[in-house]
């Protein structure tokens, strides 16, 4: 599902260089169930980005089912999210405007609109137990509640690999616990990768697999 080498993104500061991220060598498998670990700075979110296409890395390769993301343009990386990644935020990025089925819709906006999308947005909030609130908005909900539909958004479009970010730092242990169990129950049922970054070790836990950002960097090509 993901093989990255060598890969590094590095910005600019003036004549000097700022090195965000780097990876050696990474392989996650079809289905797994990974979390990425590291301390706050050491490029998690960068390199999460970067396997979503958000970010194209300096050098090196990122590949994602068998494709290339730095030999795609922009569009084309964005088409390849819409229809092939789900994300989870920590902020969850729901539209208060829209109430619980179009916030998940919304996820249906750079995929495939498939006959049977609205059904299938329906199926996923009743399944997270989020069936009598389908038509209440952000601010109606609680923090479990909101990151229930993010949850849902990010399957909308049956993607191959779901990529979340730091998803449970706004909530309580427990219900973080209840929310990342769910994640990880729909991923199974349905055959999707998850990725996760956190610098949370009881989050990690969780995981089939735990990766240390520090050991992949330490891999990186000179």
């Amino acid at each position: 599902m993901i093989e990255i080498h060598n890969a590094r993104k590095v910005y600019r500061q003036g004549d000097d260089e700022v090195v965000a991220c780097q990876v050696g060598e990474l392989t996650i498998v079809d289905r797994e169930q990974v979390a990425l670990i590291g301390r706050s700075g050491s490029g998690k979110s960068t390199l999460l980005n970067m396997i979503a296409g958000i970010v194209r890395p300096s050098s090196g390769s990122v590949r994602v089912a068998g494709r290339e993301l730095s030999e795609m343009s922009e569009s084309e990386r964005d088409r390849f999210r819409g229809e092939h990644i789900g994300m989870v935020f920590q902020t969850f990025n729901l539209l208060q405007p829209f109430n619980a089925v179009e916030n998940v819709l919304l996820g249906a906006t750079f995929g495939r609109k498939a006959p049977g999308t609205r059904e299938r947005a329906l199926e996923l909030l009743t399944t997270v137990g989020l069936g009598d609130r389908l038509h209440h908005r952000p601010g109606q909900l609680s923090v479990g509640q909101m990151q229930r539909v993010a949850i849902c958004r990010a399957l909308i479009n049956q993607p191959a690999l779901i990529l979340a970010d730091e998803p449970l730092g706004n909530q309580d242990p427990e219900t973080g616990r209840e929310v990342l169990d769910l994640l990880l129950r729909l991923a199974r049922e349905e055959g999707r990768t998850v990725v996760m970054v956190t610098h949370d070790p009881a989050s990690a836990a969780l995981m089939e697999r735990t990766v240390d950002l520090m050991d992949l960097q330490s891999e990186v090509a000179s």
